[in-house]
Order: structure tokens, then sequence, then C-alpha cells
């Protein structure tokens, strides 16, 4: 019976039944994966200073090691502030890794809060740096898996250290990359945390993030409706004196107007009842985006 034993053992081996590690799947993320290139990475840098800036695009290729081993392709914009201690103001990529079991392929972002980085930018020779931590990364793994996390990134076109690596560090975060409780697919700012999700010019863009006020825009429609409409000259003043008093500071005097120019329209004879209705609607929407007391 021993000798049995010892035989099927023998044969387990033999055929790796005891070493599952052989055959093991890869992880279900790509914590400790690192992307490294083989020959100098391609990077195109474009410097503007009379802005303070530095915009580089860069492209780059090699090795891909850890949980999931093969080759990797990745492509990148970023935006530096030149400042005296320059700093990353933006960065969007790419990237792929090919591997036998399949492909996985995934985004970078800057994220507020989360994200840092400088680098160097020589207009004479065109050799830039650019190293970053904390850059947001979310991938669909080759089994479909969603895997999210941040890494580690540092290029150099400079043939004295040229360098392409990023190291990725998982969170299994998923949906969430500014960590502000919103899920992407609803987060108005999803790559700058703003869990209130204010909106204060209603389009769609966060305050956190939204570097345009459209607040004027809604007064340019009520005028123009009213344009259209036809309204009485005493009627359609009041638009427009609300869209001037607005533009020049005066919330409070854009405020009035709006609220005259509403009782004007509602006494208004001789338009149809739908279009006094929907300039009346216009109106009365923009109070409170634009803090009427």
């Amino acid at each position: 019976m021993v000798r049995k034993m010892l035989v099927t053992l023998a044969l387990a081996v033999a055929t790796g039944a005891l070493a599952p590690q052989a055959f093991a799947a890869p992880s279900a993320t790509l914590d400790g994966e690192q992307l490294a290139h083989v020959t100098a990475p391609d990077v195109q840098v474009r410097c503007d200073y009379g802005y303070l800036r530095a915009a580089l695009s860069y492209q780059g290729s090699g090795a891909a090691t850890g949980p999931y081993a093969g080759t990797f392709t990745a492509h990148g914009t970023a935006l530096l502030y030149m400042s005296a201690a320059p700093s990353l103001f933006a960065l969007d990529a790419t990237f792929e890794i090919a591997t036998p079991a399949g492909t996985t392929k995934g985004t970078l972002q800057r994220v507020d809060g989360r994200s840092s980085g400088t680098g160097s930018c020589n207009a004479a020779t065109g050799y830039t740096t650019l190293q970053a931590s904390g850059i947001v990364y979310s991938a669909t793994l080759s089994d479909g898996t969603i895997d999210q996390g941040v890494v580690e990134l540092s290029i150099s076109n400079d043939p004295a250290s040229a360098r392409f690596t990023v190291t990725f560090h998982s969170t299994s975060r998923v949906a969430d990359m500014d960590l502000d409780g919103v899920f992407g697919g609803t987060d108005n700012c999803p790559t700058s945390p703003n869990a209130t999700q204010s909106d204060l010019d209603d389009d769609g863009v966060g305050d956190a993030c939204d570097i345009v006020d459209n607040r004027s825009d809604l007064f340019d429609d009520l005028v123009a409706s009213s344009r259209a409409a036809v309204l009485p000259k005493t009627v359609f003043l009041r638009a427009e004196r609300a869209r001037s008093d607005y533009l020049s500071g005066d919330v409070a005097g854009a405020c009035t107007e709006l609220a005259s120019y509403i009782d004007g329209v509602r006494k208004t004879k001789g338009i149809a009842p739908a279009t006094a209705d929907a300039l009346v609607a216009k109106a009365q929407r923009i109070p409170t985006l634009v803090s009427c007391r």
C-alpha cells in the first residue's frame, strides 16, 4: 500500500499535479506590473515658453514584466507649467500590454489631489524628462476584469539617461478615479474631487473642473428668444437690462429685471401660450443659477 502511494506521488510530481503554481491564472490586478523600454523612447516635444508651459507627447514600447508578462506600447500627452519649480498640470495617456493570455488595455490620467509630477524641456536640444507619481490608471485586463490604481512614471529621451518606466500599484477602486464617492459614469468632474457635484452654470461640467462660466449664455439665450418672439419693447428691454446688469456684476439688478420680465411676459397679449411658457421657463431657470435672493 505504501509503495503504491509513493508511486502515485511520484507520478503526481512528474505530471505537475502538485505544482499548480506552474498553471496559475494571471493576477486579477496589475499590482507590481512594470513597463520598461527596450530601446530609447521616442518623445516629441513642443515648448511654449511664452506662456510658461511645455507641451509634450510621447510614445514607447518594450517589455512588460510582473503579473502580465509580455510586451507593451504606450502613448500620451502631458502639459508642464515651466515655473521656477516645473509641475505637471495635465496628463492623458493610453497603454496596451500583449501577453499569451490576451491583451490588457488602459488609460493614465493626472487627477487633482492625487497626482504630482515635474519635468524639463530643453528647447535647444529637444531633450525632455517627465517624472510623475499618483497618476491614476484604469485598465480592462485580458479576462475582462476592470482594475484601477496608480502608477509611477519616468520618461527621458536624453541619450545619457534614456528611459521609459511605468510601475503599477493596484487599489482595485473601480470607476471612481478621484475618490470622491461618485462613480465616473455620473461624475461631472471625474478627475477632480467634488462630492457635492456642484455645477453653478448647469452645463454638465462640475465647478471643480469647469474653466468656463456659461451662466452669461443663459441671458444671451433669453434675449435672443425674446427678440424672436417679438415681445413688446418694454418687456424685451427687461431681458436686455438683466443681461447687462449681470455682465457688469450687478446680480441684484439682474434679478430684479428678471422678475419684471417674467411678470411682463405673463401680461403680454397676442403671443402663443406655449411661447410665453417657454420664455418664462427660461427666465425662471436663471435666478437659481446666479444666486438671486
